[in-house]
């Protein structure tokens, strides 16, 4: 039986800064196989796709959570402003 590789997930921030309209790729990386995925908790605030690019939408602050292989996660908060 052979274990599989996870690969590593890497996010250089721990909160981001972004205007209503301008979209912003979050800075990670991930040697795994595939895309990790990307959450947020407030998708009225501001969306992630799923490349990782933030997508903010009105004033506030919404938590983005990266997941990948082998129970990996990364959480930071970004903060919008008009």
């Amino acid at each position: 039986m052979t274990e599989e590789y996870a690969g590593t997930l890497v996010c250089t921030v721990k909160s981001m800064a972004a205007k209503v309209g301008k979209l912003l790729k979050i800075p990670y990386s991930y040697d795994g196989i595939g895309l990790p995925g990307f959450e947020s908790s407030n998708r009225n605030v501001c969306g992630v796709t799923d490349d990782g690019t933030l997508v903010p939408l009105k004033a506030g602050v919404a938590v983005i959570t990266i997941s990948a292989a082998g129970n990996q996660k990364t959480v930071f908060a970004v903060t919008v402003t008009v």
